[in-house]
């Protein structure tokens, strides 16, 4: 696809320097790193801003500007177009999914993550055996190939965390049971993983505290497992 028609297709309103007023921020202070977490849906620390405030500084409805601001919004929507492009393959590997390792078995990791959930008070709901039931479906689906050594997924939840979550915002019963995966790969002997899915922040002040929490809760338990 030509750059040109790919940059129509996606911003179909911005065909002139005129029409980018309705696309781009009326204010020279609009934060492109801000807007590309947006668009990939990054969920990191470096993000810097939530995805709400992110929508409601890039989309705004009319705006004065001047000839530099213009110039700005033009250059804006050059980048966001090439991250289209380029936050694909980076996010797609990380969409918010935290991912560490250590040397060891896999029981013994998996006891340091149940012990670290069970040290805060927190009662694992559900164990899921992903790496047995690949192995017993594949054979079914004609995909043999062995994805992980062992793999299990660890599901909990916390009374107050969840409470504070969803008072803030019903909505965020989504969020709820909170998981973390421990697994092995068949090609890596002695290293066993630990991956879990931090909760985007979003929502109303209250939501966002609340959601955070989560997700230092979530970094909390895989730090005392790894030490």
């Amino acid at each position: 696809m030509a750059a040109g028609a790919g940059f129509k297709q996606a911003f179909p309103r911005a065909r002139s320097l005129r029409g980018m007023r309705n696309v781009f921020p009326a204010d020279a202070s609009f934060n492109l790193h801000q807007t590309a977490a947006a668009v990939c849906g990054y969920t990191g620390s470096g993000a810097g801003a939530d995805l709400k405030q992110v929508k409601s500084r890039a989309w705004p409805a009319a705006g004065h500007y001047t000839e530099d601001a213009m110039m700005l919004k033009h250059a804006t929507a050059i980048a966001l177009f090439m991250i289209g492009f380029t936050c694909g393959s980076a996010a797609a590997a990380t969409p918010g999914i935290i991912t560490q390792s250590m040397r060891g078995s896999f029981d013994d990791v998996k006891e340091r993550v149940l012990t670290a959930i069970e040290n805060r008070g927190l009662v694992l709901n559900y164990t899921a055996h992903i790496s047995n039931m690949l192995e017993r479906t594949g054979k079914d689906l004609g995909r043999e190939r062995r994805i992980y050594d062992k793999a299990e997924v660890l599901e909990f939840c916390s009374a107050a965390a969840s409470r504070s979550t969803m008072e803030a915002d019903p909505r965020n019963i989504a969020f709820c049971p909170y998981a973390i995966a421990v697994y092995t790969l068949p090609k890596e002997p002695g290293k066993v993983y630990v991956s879990y899915r931090k909760p985007l922040a979003m929502g109303s002040n209250q939501s966002v505290k609340a959601l955070r929490e989560v997700g230092k809760l979530l970094d909390d338990i895989a730090r005392d497992a790894l030490k």
